[in-house]
């Protein structure tokens, strides 16, 4: 294990003291179990989006053509009474846009879970 030297500002120090107390542990416990995690997360981060990638070049899904237009996916349509006010007929046009959700990841090859 390697030794390192932090400047740390006073009332900072004085309270993560307090902290460390309050668990039981030390200010250096607190540090290396943090550093410890940062480090596990940025490698499951990198894992993660190694892996989606990978999925990605391997689906067998394309990109069609543009069926939609900004319109269509900004279309908002009132609700009730108090919302339509006197434009109660100018209610929004039904949107051509429709989505296919993909089917769910298996458990055993999602990187996220």
């Amino acid at each position: 294990m390697k030794n390192i030297t932090l400047s740390v500002d006073e009332d900072v120090l004085a309270r993560v003291r307090r902290l460390a107390a309050d668990r039981n542990s030390t200010v250096n416990a607190l540090v290396r179990e943090y550093l410890g995690n940062l480090a596990a997360h940025e490698d499951r981060a990198t894992r993660a989006r190694t892996r989606l990638s990978q999925l990605s070049n391997q689906t067998k899904g394309r990109i069609g053509k543009k069926t939609w237009s900004r319109e269509d996916l900004h279309a908002r349509y009132a609700i009730g009474p108090a919302a339509r006010g006197s434009d109660a007929g100018n209610r929004a046009k039904p949107s051509r846009f429709r989505t296919r959700m993909p089917p769910s990841i298996p458990p055993a090859i999602n990187p996220f879970l």
